[in-house]
């Protein structure tokens, strides 16, 4: 069959591919990848690019998106639109891939508590046998480090080596059993990788288990995003062949060995002296990176084909570290609720807090755990992409260019851009900025409406005023809050727009409302709430509280905790008492399956509305 070119001037790149198919299979061969938070479906409108030379038919999902002006222009939806001829195409930096994303990374230099850590080194000199004494090799070796077990490989190496090596040497020990024996004396050099797995990003740090701290942490935006922004879509991207599965699953293992041959590079560390691997993801990305088919997490009952940690073969898994080296995949909790929120709630030492405290991890999908002095309740909600930028006409991911804080002050509007560069959209705690800051001063009210000029408070100001402007359909209004960006269209808050966070932030508090009911709780007597994840810990409490994702009380009970998974992630490579610890955790939790709660729809149904007031925002 004919092919026909696909050129991208502006990267000096062309592919041959032949008919009918997408543009956005083109550019991703080309190397070119754009934007496709729904996994190409169509219904994101995030991978725009331009058609400068031939024609390119636009489908119908094109004209859902672009006006008739800008399809004559050129302007359609990589997704969607197919090849049948030669074509040039230009694609504007708002629908690229975002690959400079803004990751919540680990303390580096941080000491981390020691108590029997994943990996142990022990030097040893051993008496040879003789003939008043003949103890047998692995007898001898046991008395100097313990009743350790070894494998068959082991057991063959082990008298060649200790007679190749005047019977000393170093012995790697990773849990009770031996992996590994190294000439002369190398417990100094003992290493390990700790990964937090996310649905947007992948964050891993080195630890020195030798000197119980951190050596450095880097991260990335997980490259499993180009199948899609959310756990549902790449459970469907998945299921569709063996082949899909395998590649979902290669890419993050590719991500993570990426960024750990960085970090080697950067602090002169040897990958074959890295002997321990922890890794803490959310349910579908811990099966996922296992090659598990997770299909039936996407159909009542929502179960997972596994609870308690497992401990694999990491060089089973492709991963390019000491080739005896141990992965540990924590445990999870039930449904959506997994190893990433296991991981937080050791690190947070949830357990040791006394009264009643709320675990919030916000996203895609928002868990939640509630602790009762001991007793321990859990949950999710499907809050969608929405703070991740996608559905939201300008939204975007926390990354360079995106508007990422805004405030209303002085009668006029303020924001702040990642990198400080011309905006070209907004990410999801300005989002959140933005229509709490609007409710405040009564440009949209409590049913999520943004009022037309006519029904605008008196008081309000002109420079707000003005940015108050009529839909083309007359019907409704939208925000503006900058001309500048956006691709040249400016950049909005449309009334859509609202209805995504409702949506999203109405899923997460009606979830919460679920659980402390089920506790006979209210939400004011809660004592601490702890927010968790790279997101969260950028939303302002006043913001999160006014728009409803969060329960109404103090600033002084609401807490950060930051990166909790990846900090778990670390905590459990130090001491095995950690990894205990998370078992019974994730044992304890009583999971609560919100989507089947019959209260959950009149409880999401009056979380679409936002709160009349706030007590302190």
């Amino acid at each position: 069959m004919k092919e026909f070119k696909v050129t991208i001037p502006e990267y000096g790149r062309y592919v041959y591919a032949l008919h009918d198919t997408t543009i956005f299979e083109c550019l991703a061969r080309a190397g070119v990848l754009v934007r496709t938070p729904c996994g190409g479906q169509g219904v994101c409108g995030k991978c725009k690019i331009k058609v400068v030379a031939g024609n390119l038919a636009p489908s119908s999902d094109c004209r859902k998106f672009f006006s008739p002006e800008e399809i004559d222009k050129g302007f359609r939806l990589a997704c969607k639109a197919k090849l049948s001829e030669d074509i040039s195409v230009e694609i504007p930096r708002e629908s690229l891939f975002d690959r400079e994303l803004f990751y919540l990374g680990m303390d580096e230099d941080q000491s981390i508590s020691m108590v029997n850590p994943a990996v142990k080194k022990i030097y040893f000199e051993l008496p040879p046998p003789t003939l008043e004494n003949p103890i047998s090799d692995l007898e001898n070796l046991r008395g100097i480090v313990g009743d350790v077990k070894v494998d068959l490989e082991m057991l063959r190496k082990l008298p060649v080596f200790l007679r190749k090596n005047n019977f000393c040497g170093t012995a790697v020990i990773s849990g009770n059993r031996l992996v590994a024996l190294e000439r002369k004396n190398t417990m100094s050099m003992n290493f390990a990788v700790s990964v937090d797995l996310g649905t947007t990003s992948i964050v891993i740090a080195i630890l020195d288990v030798h000197k119980g701290k951190i050596i450095a942490s880097t991260g990335m935006l997980n490259p499993q995003a180009k199948f899609g922004d959310d756990v549902i879509t790449r459970i469907s991207a998945q299921s569709v062949s063996k082949k899909n599965l395998e590649e979902i699953r290669r890419a993050a293992v590719d991500g993570i060995n990426g960024l750990v041959d960085k970090l080697c590079s950067e602090n002169k560390v040897s990958r074959n002296k890295i002997y321990f691997i922890s890794l803490a993801g959310n349910t579908v990305m811990e099966l996922l990176l296992c090659g598990i088919p997770a299909e039936q997490l996407g159909v009542i009952p929502f179960a997972s084909p596994f609870k308690k940690g497992i401990f694999l073969n990491a060089k089973d898994l492709g991963f390019k570290i000491n080739p005896a080296a141990a992965l540990y995949l924590f445990p999870v909790i039930g449904g959506f609720v997994g190893g990433d929120i296991v991981s937080g709630l050791v690190s947070s030492e949830i357990a040791k807090i006394e009264g009643r405290t709320l675990f919030v991890d916000v996203g895609t999908n928002g868990e939640i755990v509630f602790s009762d002095n001991g007793k321990y309740y859990g949950g999710a909600a499907a809050a969608g992409p929405a703070f991740e930028g996608a559905r939201i006409e300008s939204g975007m991911r926390a990354s360079r260019g995106a508007i990422e804080k805004i405030l209303l002050e002085d009668g006029d509007l303020s924001f702040n851009v990642i990198r400080n560069v011309e905006p070209i959209g907004m990410c999801g705690t300005a989002l959140i900025d933005i229509v709490a800051e609007l409710l405040r001063c009564g440009v949209i009210d409590v049913t999520g409406r943004i009022l037309p000029p006519e029904e605008l408070p008196p008081e309000l100001s002109s420079k707000i005023r003005n940015r108050v402007i009529p839909d083309k359909s007359g019907s409704f209004c939208d925000f503006l809050i900058t001309e500048s960006g956006g691709g040249g269209r400016g950049i909005y808050l449309r009334q859509k727009d609202v209805r995504e966070l409702q949506l999203a932030s109405g899923a997460i508090s009606a979830a919460i409302k679920v659980i402390l009911k089920r506790v006979g709780v209210e939400p004011g007597q809660i004592d601490l709430i702890l927010i968790a994840g790279a997101f969260g810990n950028f939303i302002r409490r006043k913001n999160a509280k006014r728009i409803g994702l969060i329960p109404d009380i103090p600033d002084s009970k609401i807490l950060y905790i930051g990166n909790a998974s990846a900090a778990g992630a670390a905590a459990v490579i130090m001491s095995s008492v950690k990894i205990a610890e998370a078992e019974e955790i994730a044992e304890a939790v009583k999971y609560i399956e919100i989507s089947q709660d019959p209260e959950f729809q009149d409880e999401f149904a009056m979380a679409m509305l936002f709160p009349e007031s706030c007590g302190d925002c």
